[in-house]
C-alpha cells in the first residue's frame, strides 16, 4: 500500500475541476456540538469546525478574507452566519456551538447546509438584553468588546450569548447596518441598546360573596412585592440535560440519547449499567470499579450472542488516563464503532482506517480506504502545506492575527 502524504489533498476526491473553480463553496455536513471534539470554549462565539477537505477546497477557489459562511437548516428554514476556527472535524461532519444548534433547531446528526458568502462590514448594531441582570455588570462595554472577539458575523434575529464570570447573558440582535447580516471582524462598530421588555403584572382575582349574618364581606388583597427573580436565582440555572447523554459523552461515545431511558434487553445490561455508573461517579477511575468490571466480564464471557465492548472501553480509558490523552483517536474510533447500532462502519485494516463496503454509500468518497491510523498531521506538515496554499491564494498577511472589533457605546 502506498504511503500517505500531503499530496493526497490534491487527489480528485478533494480537488475541484476548473469548471467549478469560481463556483461558491456549498456543502452539506452532519452537524454535532463542539463538545464532541472537546472544544467547549467555542461556545463563547459563532465559529465552527469543518473537515480538512473543506480547507483544501476553499484554498482552490477565489475566496476573500475573512471567510464567512451562511448556515441553513433546510428542514426548519432557519439560518444564520458564522466564521470558521479550525478544520479538524471528521469527513462529512461539522461541529458548531450548541447554542447555534438550538437556534437553528438542529439535533445531533442532522444535516446542515454551509455556503461561503461575502458580508459588508458592520458600522452600527442594536441589541436588546434578554437578561434583566445584564445591567448589573460593572463595565458592560469592556465585557461586550471582549465577548465579540469570538464572533465573526452578526445577523438580525440572532440571540448571542455573552459569557462573563459564571453567568451567561443573552443579547438579541434587533438591527444592523448597513445590512441584515454583517461581518464584525476588524471593524469600527457603534452599539446601541434597547430597554428590555417589561412584563405587566397580572391583576389579582377578586371574589364577591355574602356573609351568613347579612353583613358586607371585607375583601383583603395581598400586597405584591416587586418581582426580582435574580435574588433567588439558582447557580447555572435549572439543569435540563439528559444524565444518560452526559455519561456517554464523558465515556467518549457520541451516540445521543432520548429523554426516556433506552431499553436494553441484553443479558448483561444490568452489569454494564452498574459499571458505567461507577465510572461516572468515580471520575473514570478504573481502580474503584474493579468489582463492577469483574461482574461485567464474567457475565459477558457467558453471553456469546452480544458484544459489550469491554476490551474497547478499557483500552480507551487507559489511553485517556495517560499524561498525553490527545493521541487516543484509534481507541476512540474502535470503541465508537463497536457500540454503533447496526455494526461498525469504520474499521482498521493494515494500519489504515477503512469503510465497511456495506456502508460505503453513506460517505462522500470513491475508495473504502480513508486515512492511516498513524495521523501524519500530528507533525503539522500536511496541514502546514495546505495552509500555505490557502495563505498564498488569498493573500493573507498574517493568518494567525487576532482581530478585535472596536466597540463604541
Amino acid at each position: 500500500m502506498a504511503a500517505w502524504n500531503s499530496d493526497h489533498f490534491d487527489s480528485p476526491i478533494f480537488r475541484p475541476s476548473g469548471y467549478f473553480h469560481n463556483l461558491p463553496f456549498v456543502v452539506r455536513y452532519r452537524c454535532y456540538p463542539v463538545s464532541f471534539i472537546g472544544k467547549e470554549a467555542m461556545e463563547c462565539g459563532n465559529k465552527i469546525s469543518m473537515p480538512p477537505s473543506a480547507l483544501n477546497e476553499l484554498a482552490s477557489r477565489n475566496i476573500s478574507w475573512p471567510m464567512i459562511f451562511y448556515l441553513r437548516n433546510e428542514e426548519s428554514g432557519l439560518s444564520t452566519h458564522a466564521g470558521v476556527l479550525e478544520f479538524v472535524s471528521d469527513s462529512g461532519m461539522c461541529h458548531i456551538p450548541y447554542w447555534m444548534m438550538k437556534q437553528l433547531q438542529l439535533k445531533e446528526g442532522d444535516y446542515l447546509t454551509i455556503r461561503n458568502v461575502r458580508l459588508p462590514k458592520a458600522n452600527w448594531v442594536k441589541f436588546r438584553p434578554l437578561s434583566d441582570n445584564y445591567w448589573d455588570i460593572s463595565n458592560p462595554k469592556a465585557v461586550l468588546e471582549t465577548a465579540l472577539r469570538n464572533f465573526a458575523a452578526l445577523s438580525v434575529g440572532d440571540k448571542i450569548p455573552i459569557h462573563y464570570l459564571s453567568n451567561v447573558y443573552e443579547l438579541y440582535v434587533m438591527d444592523l447596518r448597513p445590512s441584515d447580516a454583517c461581518c464584525i471582524i476588524e471593524t469600527d462598530m457603534e452599539v446601541e441598546f434597547a430597554e428590555p421588555k417589561k412584563k405587566k403584572p397580572q391583576p389579582l382575582p377578586t371574589v364577591s360573596g355574602k356573609r351568613l349574618d347579612g353583613k358586607m364581606p371585607v375583601v383583603r388583597q395581598k400586597e405584591v412585592d416587586a418581582v426580582k427573580p435574580w435574588l433567588r436565582r439558582l447557580r447555572h440555572g435549572i439543569r435540563t440535560t439528559c444524565d444518560e447523554f452526559q455519561r456517554m459523552v464523558r465515556l467518549g461515545s457520541v451516540v445521543p440519547c432520548s429523554p426516556k431511558p433506552m431499553s436494553d434487553d441484553r443479558a448483561c445490561s444490568p452489569q454494564l449499567s452498574e459499571f458505567y455508573s461507577c465510572l461516572g461517579s468515580s471520575g473514570r477511575d478504573i481502580s474503584q470499579c474493579s468489582r463492577e468490571l469483574g461482574a461485567l466480564r464474567q457475565c459477558s464471557d457467558g453471553d456469546k450472542t452480544n458484544n459489550y465492548c469491554v476490551n474497547e472501553i478499557m483500552r480507551l480509558l487507559r489511553c485517556t488516563a495517560e499524561p498525553d490523552s490527545t493521541g487516543c483517536a484509534k481507541e476512540f474510533i474502535t470503541f465508537r464503532e463497536c457500540n454503533r447500532p447496526g455494526g461498525p462502519e469504520i474499521m482498521i485494516k493494515d494500519n489504515m482506517y477503512t469503510i465497511n463496503r456495506d456502508h460505503l454509500q453513506k460517505y462522500n468518497v470513491t475508495s473504502d480506504v480513508v486515512a492511516p491510523v498513524t495521523a501524519p498531521w500530528r507533525e503539522g506538515r500536511a496541514i502546514s502545506r495546505a495552509l500555505d496554499r490557502l495563505r498564498t491564494a488569498c493573500g493573507f498577511k498574517n493568518f494567525e492575527e487576532n482581530f478585535t472589533p472596536k466597540v463604541k457605546i
